[in-house]
């Protein structure tokens, strides 16, 4: 039995079509492709971008809390145990840092609709 796999040609309208040799005006699936490309995906509506910044913001802000943590725990236990002062004070600049990148991504939400 002859394998037809590799003999599939597509006809002027676009049909795929076994063929023992390609027919005149018949196109190969690599000349087929290259002249009719898939159409340009959609741009994302402001809709969807605003949903995906929404969900980005609220990733960060999961992420920052779990930045604060450590810091958090040093300061909490460091100022019982006699911990390093400028360990403390890196701890809290990291944590100012953190605040501020905070409320930075909690105004954008609000200002973009975010509840």
């Amino acid at each position: 039995m002859k394998d037809n796999r590799n003999n599939v040609f597509y006809s002027p309208e676009g049909n795929p079509e076994v063929w023992d040799k390609k027919p005149e005006g018949y196109f190969t699936e690599e000349e087929w492709k290259a002249a009719h490309p898939d159409p340009a995906p959609e741009p994302p509506s402001p809709e969807e971008l605003k949903a995906q910044r929404i969900t980005e913001i609220i990733s960060r802000l999961g992420e920052i809390d779990k930045a604060s943590i450590r810091p958090l725990r040093t300061i909490a236990k460091g100022t019982e145990d006699g911990v390093a002062a400028d360990k403390i004070v890196d701890d809290r600049l990291k944590l100012a840092e953190l605040e501020d990148e905070a409320v930075l991504l909690r105004t954008e939400y609000k200002e973009i609709g975010g509840e």
